[in-house]
């Protein structure tokens, strides 16, 4: 059974046996393998991030930053979604090897990695848009829900 909020009455629920369930990924064994060591990876960036002064990068110069990244983000967003395979754009924090670098980038999400012997001159991503590192991360394809 599930109960939904009756938006008419918001102190009464509706039970309906007809709603859909809640929609699990179905990830495989290697992939929930390969999340699970970035998110020790991640926990492990951030964790030494509290207890580690970062200089320059904290309080408002860490906000300027991040301002300066988003707009140089802003302003290239449109050019990067137009290059083969690309799916999205993102300020974020570069990664080297799966761990996070903490060096601010814009983050270039694409469908597939693809060797540079394989791409024209004008497929390739830039490295640094405005002296911002770009980093390009591999996310494979992306499918939307049904409903």
């Amino acid at each position: 059974m599930i109960y939904v909020m009756d938006y008419r009455h918001p102190t009464r629920a509706i039970a309906s046996e007809n709603m859909k369930r809640e929609i699990k990924p179905s990830w495989t064994a290697e992939e929930k393998s390969q999340a699970e060591q970035q998110r020790r990876q991640w926990e492990a960036f951030f964790t030494g991030r509290e207890t580690a002064t970062r200089g320059p990068r904290s309080g408002q110069a860490g906000v300027a930053e991040a301002a300066a990244i988003d707009e140089v983000q802003q302003r290239h967003q449109a050019e990067l979604l137009r290059y083969p395979n690309v799916v999205g754009v993102a300020s974020g924090i570069r990664m080297r090897r799966g761990k996070p670098t903490g060096e601010p980038c814009i983050v270039v999400y694409v469908s597939r990695k693809v060797p540079k012997k394989n791409l024209t001159t004008a497929e390739i991503l830039p490295r640094r848009l405005d002296g911002v590192p770009v980093d390009v991360v591999e996310v494979g394809e992306l499918k939307p829900l049904s409903a």
